[in-house]
């Protein structure tokens, strides 16, 4: 829950064999699928999106040739007991943070498996990030005198959106390359008066020694570039280089700590900020700003000058806006996630997929980014 980051997890705690095992020779029991350990989850629920449903199927070990009800229910008085065994204070789901529809199915008979019932998690925005919420969903009755294996017949929902980011991607040996020139959108990068340039690093190791030990975070070589150390400041000094000039930040970064950055112009002055806090401000005419220059190189992501400059670290929320952010707007919660549709975002890459070699853009503008090399994604959890 990258998304937003907001947890639902499923936890369980018995095998397959330990349901046949516990229900004794010849008999036969009622279980829901999704408490078998090889289900357990862990759901991510993007910026911008407060709404997940998930399946609860109530399923039989054996078949009969009778049809089997079934009835679940929200079972919040569980909460203590769970509480008391694993050493937690989690607290109930508010009832407006979820809903289930149904609460009753049918397995058919000869068939081993019911219609799913769903729960909704809904309006997970509202959520207070000061606690972790439970909620136990459990079987409450079932025809044809069967019972239910005691270890699957409850599922425990964790909902935790304190952890706000939970994947990122690997810029060690890689970049990514946005789709800028050409798209349908490309004309929203262009002429702009003001821009703000954000992204959440990781840095490994910053480089010693060749090209001045520079470490790039993302730009354009020779016209707008992000990126760490240069000639006469040191290899972890934030410095944005112009084509008016450069500006390195009076703040150092450490390596092996996830650190925000940030670049404004906003007419006038650029300025840069590290972790919320101001770094540098310098009057600047830099004219109208373009992502997409002619005769330039492309905008990338963790590469700059024939790849001789890269990111030995790892990324994440990575934005470009038409306007110039302010210190609020850029410290708290407005690191770690921000809404797609906020006014003046041009570009989102969360870096939060998990898999494949892309990075997509959360704003819909289609300026998705592509991995040079097959990408490496990492488990995280921010803040």
């Amino acid at each position: 829950m990258k998304k937003i980051c907001l947890y639902i997890l499923c936890l369980v705690a018995f095998s397959r064999c330990n349901k046949i095992e516990e229900i004794g020779q010849g008999a036969n029991a009622v279980f829901i699928d999704e408490a078998q350990p090889s289900s357990s989850f862990q759901v991510a629920i993007p910026a911008g999106v407060t709404t997940k449903t998930l399946d609860i199927t109530p399923k039989l070990v054996y078949l009969t040739n009778q049809n089997t009800d079934i009835t679940i229910s929200v079972a919040p008085e569980l909460i203590d007991g769970y509480n008391k065994k694993n050493n937690t204070s989690y607290v109930v789901v508010p009832s407006a943070n979820y809903k289930l529809a149904k609460t009753t199915t049918t397995i058919p008979a000869n068939s081993s498996a019911a219609t799913p019932l769903q729960i909704v998690f809904s309006k997970t925005d509202t959520l207070s990030r000061a606690n972790k919420y439970l909620l136990p969903v459990t079987i409450t009755t079932i025809s044809n005198g069967l019972t239910a294996i005691a270890a699957t017949k409850t599922i425990y929902y964790i909902v935790d959106n304190s952890v706000l980011i939970s994947t990122a991607a690997v810029l060690t040996n890689n970049y990514f390359t946005p789709a800028m020139a050409g798209t349908a959108n490309a004309s929203l990068l262009s002429g702009l008066t003001q821009f703000t340039m954000e992204a959440l690093v990781n840095v490994n190791a910053f480089r010693d020694g060749g090209d001045a030990g520079i470490s790039s975070v993302m730009g354009i070589e020779g016209y707008l570039l992000m990126r760490f150390g240069d000639a006469g400041i040191g290899n972890n000094i934030l410095q944005v280089a112009t084509t008016s000039g450069n500006i390195a930040s009076s703040i150092s970064v450490n390596a092996k700590k996830w650190t925000h950055l940030a670049v404004t112009y906003d007419g006038t002055t650029v300025k840069m900020y590290i972790d919320g806090a101001l770094a540098a401000s310098q009057a600047k005419a830099l004219g109208t700003i373009t992502f997409v220059p002619a005769g330039k190189d492309p905008f990338y992501i963790g590469r700059s000058y024939n790849d001789n400059r890269p990111l030995d670290g790892a990324i994440s929320e990575c934005r470009i806006w038409n306007v110039a952010r302010t210190v609020d707007q850029l410290s708290g919660d407005n690191k770690y996630k921000v809404d797609p549709t906020s006014a003046g975002l041009l570009c989102y890459w969360k870096f939060n997929e998990g898999s494949g070699n892309s990075a997509h853009d959360y704003t819909g503008h289609g300026f998705d980014a592509t991995a040079k090399n097959p990408a490496s994604w990492i488990a995280v959890k921010l803040p």
